[in-house]
């Protein structure tokens, strides 16, 4: 895991995000430090249900797929591919579990910014 890692993806969220929210480059340096790169192989599970820590990850390079199970089968919800970003919105804006995995179905390489409480 390394952090503070800059690509065209990270330029592209940076300037996405200060589109949204006007902001110093200072903050979105700041912004940008508090990433970290991860590398995920074909089947690694990235994030399981009822699990506390909360994050947004963008997709560098990879596929992966959201799902969570009914009885015993596993429903996919959707897939992302590089350049998509992705977060389980109940854990990230309501603090409340998830029943949703997110799996690496391809290796996968992300960035992940975790959420400050």
């Amino acid at each position: 895991m390394q952090k503070g890692i800059q690509t065209e993806l990270m330029q592209n969220v940076l300037e996405t995000f200060h589109l949204t929210i006007p902001v110093t480059q200072e903050v979105l340096t700041e912004l940008a430090s508090n990433f970290t790169i991860e590398t995920f192989r074909s089947g690694d599970i990235i994030e399981k249900p009822n699990t506390k820590k909360s994050r947004w990850y963008f997709i560098e390079k990879g596929l992966v797929r959201t799902y969570f199970y009914r009885e015993d089968a596993q429903v996919t919800v959707m897939f992302f591919s590089e350049g998509s970003c992705l977060s389980v919105f109940e854990k990230y804006y309501y603090n409340e579990p998830s029943k949703f995995y997110i799996e690496a179905i391809e290796p996968t390489q992300i960035y992940a910014l975790d959420k400050i409480s």
